[in-house]
């Protein structure tokens, strides 16, 4: 995984959380020191520390989706008003 350019050290699993805004993505490499990377990815928000008393859910759209997807946070009051 590389984090705004550089190697994130250790970052060798399936799967990465995100732990700083900035831009990721995934370099791969052979016994023959190929490599390959992935296009890069913008992370934004990340380390929201609390959210309202007042959420309920979560709404994604569209659905399905193929390359992005926008999230709603949406609260007891919204579902009842906009999505029953």
């Amino acid at each position: 995984m590389v984090y705004n350019g550089s190697i994130i050290a250790g970052a060798t699993t399936q799967t990465y959380t995100a732990t700083q805004n900035g831009t990721y993505m995934v370099m791969i490499s052979d016994a023959n020191t190929c490599t390959a990377t992935s296009n890069t990815i913008s992370v934004t928000n990340v380390g929201i520390n609390k959210l309202q008393n007042n959420l309920q859910g979560a709404i994604s759209k569209p659905n399905p989706f193929e390359n992005y997807f926008d999230l709603d946070l949406v609260s007891k009051q919204e579902i009842k008003n906009n999505y029953n």
